[in-house]
């Protein structure tokens, strides 16, 4: 600290000087808070935990990796990516509209300028349109040889604040002869529109016949499902595949309706529908050797899906999400609802890209597979093309993943929606041998985990510290001990207002973790009568939540009846039966199930939040303000600037042991039913996290935002 000399006449007597220079021994030596956060001498000191011995996974390593295709191009939010044979140019479209190519010798530090949509195109309503908001997709006629025509995707933007009746727009361009070679924009041909909304779909794809199949989503919002009610609705062309024949025009439209299109004849149907009842279908593809069409399907709040679809098919939206009944009193369409070929849970995907067939050469463990992926995780996944095989993970990197496409040899392109290296390839893992390494060394017992110095009294190795909540889960019983390992003598991050977690996150937090953060907590229930008096609870298995510093991972270790140790639980979990004359049955979730609950909605940590850790009514001594005294945590605003601790606390939970109705005081039985709530619902009752009800229980949400009062239920 610095004094400034503001003069050097005394302002005060001689008396004075010992109160001026205790006043500054106590400003230097204790924190000061003010509106730049506290300001502390020096940093505080607290245990190194250096012991961790969680690498890698104990499942097997993905056989693929993600590798940059093309790292000196990148894009600005690239969407789409063609090859185009004929002009032996790979083409890529962005979201704001502009389209870009390059040859295939690599040599290319800069892509070429074919059209920019926005900038250029004039042929819509201007009285109504703002003009082109975004290019979604593009395809090559498969006659382009001879035609040189290229069909585009986009969607228009509006003046009024309302979705757009013709929003949706399916156009037909020429690609010229220049060198390199232009978009010309006066030969747009509009071919067909459909309503703007929320999910748009708007991916193409031709069959052998020259078909041309494009998407359509619900054109809503995520919530409530299906709010204009087209999911089983063939008077529209929403939330359908639609199939046309664009080599031929008819007196009214630019297009002939094929002669065997199912719902031709189907009294009021639109009768360029193909299949329906999809949500958002997000890239669909055609197999060329075998005519099957795949999409993804972009789930609601539980389910990723992916669907193999047959002619006349329906998929269920929005009676069902997947496999799930959803909302059974909506009438069911003109066709059976068709089996969701895969459901992913939304603890492993929450935002599907569908990808194609692969037919090429140079990956033979996946050949004459379909391959996806998913925009938020960064995965992918193959799976064989028959009814029932299941589909297995093959890569993960930490790419937005929005959409797959062949390149000059059929392998596979990979385009990340990110304003950094935009195109990837599916390559063999070159760390494979060392992945499996560390697969083989995964800790099998708890007490190899590094997290305790004696697991069997639960003692916390150096750095590692235990914590309680304010509201725990209801757990059957069950008593809960929590544990926060952070590595050497790093800090978690808690931002007052969320922010990106990581580079191409999707999902804003407040809470910010180091790589190799480690949760622990230990279920324990009353010994049963005869067991060793000196342990009074009987501990049945520790969870533990791993970040590897992009990913979450959950773990469980069953302990063994001596209550000397702890093994890991199978990938899938495991049914106990507790011992005691009650016989009472445990579930041990599934690595997958573990992520349900912990999924980035609620932020992931559920205990471990401002609300569950801060207690008012404790002042100083509060566990939120000594964690952070300690050097556990850091609270920043969203500058990075340290704050006051107290301004990231919005609304603590309280307990609601022993709560009852003469716990009257100024609200407290209220603040009591909302932190159990919150403790036991909200992490799925929220928007996007999973539970298939319109409701949101948050500590911090509005009586109005709850949904739950004076709303009738569904």
């Amino acid at each position: 600290m610095t004094l400034q000399v503001i003069s050097a006449r005394p302002l005060f007597g001689r008396a004075f000087f010992p109160f001026l220079f205790l006043a500054f021994f106590l400003l230097c030596v204790f924190p000061r808070w003010n509106d730049a956060g506290p300001f502390q001498m020096g940093e505080p000191t607290r245990p190194a935990w250096t012991t961790s011995n969680l690498k890698g996974s104990p499942d097997a390593p993905l056989p693929l990796t993600l590798v940059p295709a093309f790292p000196q191009l990148k894009f600005h939010d690239p969407m789409h990516v063609r090859w185009q044979a004929d002009l032996k140019r790979y083409f890529v479209c962005e979201l704001g509209g502009k389209i870009w190519s390059f040859p295939h010798d690599g040599q290319s530090t800069a892509a070429d300028l074919a059209i920019d949509l926005k900038a250029s195109l004039k042929s819509f309503d201007s009285a109504r349109s703002g003009g082109v908001d975004s290019l979604f997709s593009m395809v090559f006629d498969p006659d382009f040889a001879h035609n040189r025509f290229v069909y585009l995707c986009f969607v228009l933007s509006n003046k009024t604040g309302k979705p757009m009746q013709d929003g949706s727009r399916l156009s037909r361009f020429r690609v010229t002869e220049d060198t390199p070679p232009k978009i010309d924009i006066a030969s747009e041909l509009p071919i067909i529109t459909w309503l703007g909304g929320g999910h748009n779909g708007c991916d193409m794809a031709f069959d052998k016949e020259g078909y041309l199949y494009f998407s359509a989503g619900d054109a809503a919002d995520p919530s409530p499902p299906d709010s204009l009610k087209t999911g089983q609705d063939l008077t529209d062309l929403l939330a359908s595949i639609l199939r046309i024949d664009v080599r031929q025009a008819t007196a009214d439209r630019p297009y002939r309706i094929p002669a065997d299109n199912p719902f031709r004849e189907h009294p009021n149907a639109r009768p360029e529908i193909w299949a329906f009842g999809f949500r958002n279908p997000w890239r669909i593809t055609i197999d060329p050797p075998t005519g099957q069409m795949w999409l993804g399907d972009v789930g609601w709040e539980k389910w990723e899906l992916i669907h193999r679809v047959g002619r006349g098919g329906n998929y269920g939206w929005s009676i069902r999400e997947g496999h799930e009944l959803l909302q059974p009193d909506v009438p069911v369409g003109p066709a059976p609802i068709s089996p969701t070929r895969i459901a992913i849970s939304h603890s492993d995907a929450a935002s599907i890209t569908g990808g194609f067939v692969y037919r090429g050469e140079a990956l033979p463990a996946i050949q004459g597979q379909y391959l996806f992926g998913d925009w938020i995780t960064g995965r992918v996944w193959s799976v064989p093309l028959d009814d029932t095989s299941p589909h297995r993970e093959i890569a993960s990197g930490q790419l937005r993943i929005i959409a797959f496409s062949p390149d000059r040899d059929g392998e596979p392109l990979v385009v990340n929606h990110f304003n950094g290296t935009s195109l990837f390839r599916l390559a063999k893992n070159a760390e494979y041998a060392t992945e499996l390494a560390n697969m083989q060394s995964f800790p099998r017992m708890l007490s190899q985990t590094g997290v305790f110095r004696d697991v069997r009294l639960q003692t916390g190795s150096e750095g590692v510290r235990d914590f309680f909540v304010n509201e725990p889960m209801w757990q059957d019983g069950a008593t809960s001990k929590y544990f926060i390992a952070l590595p050497q003598t790093q800090k978690a991050t808690i931002f007052n207002e969320p922010q990106p977690v990581g580079s191409v996150a999707m999902f804003n937090s407040r809470l910010h973790y180091p790589s190799g953060t480690v949760f622990a907590k230990t279920l324990s229930m009353p010994a049963p009568h005869g067991h060793d008096a000196s342990n009074s609870a009987h501990k049945i298995e520790t969870q533990l939540l791993h970040f590897d510093g992009r990913l979450w991972h959950g773990y469980s270790y069953v302990w063994n009846q001596e209550q000397t140790d702890a093994e890991l639980a199978p990938a899938g979990g495991i049914e106990l039966t507790l011992p005691g004359s009650a016989k009472q049955r445990w579930r041990v979730h599934s690595r997958t199930e573990c992520m349900q609950c912990h999924n980035p909605w609620p932020e992931t940590t559920l205990a471990f939040t401002p609300e569950q850790l801060h207690q008012p009514d404790k002042g100083n001594d509060s566990q939120w303000l000594s964690l952070v005294r300690d050097g556990y945590i850091e609270t920043l605003n969203a500058q990075r600037q340290p704050i006051d601790p107290l301004k990231c606390v919005s609304r603590p939970l309280r307990s609601t042991k022993g709560v009852s109705k003469s716990d009257s005081t100024a609200g407290s039985l209220d603040s009591k039913a909302r932190s159990y709530l919150h403790a036991n619902c909200a992490h799925c009752h929220q928007a996007g996290a999973g539970a298939a009800v319109d409701l949101s229980l948050k500590i911090t949400d509005s009586d109005q935002a709850l949904k739950a009062i004076g709303v009738a239920p569904i």
